[in-house]
């Protein structure tokens, strides 16, 4: 089973090299462009890890 990341970001490009390059390495990846459903995003998907951007 691959690991689950959310990536937390509004930069949707940024989002999308990040998606391309950790599913590449076998990731599972999903996201949220605003904290608000990121939080909303972190109880639904239990994702392993979590990248945001501050």
């Amino acid at each position: 089973m691959s690991k689950k990341v959310l990536i937390i970001d509004d930069d949707i490009d940024l989002v999308e090299i990040m998606r391309l390059t950790l599913e590449k390495n076998g990731f599972e990846v999903v996201d949220a462009q605003d904290g608000q459903r990121g939080i909303e995003m972190i109880s639904k998907e239990k994702p392993d890890l979590v990248i945001l951007d501050i």
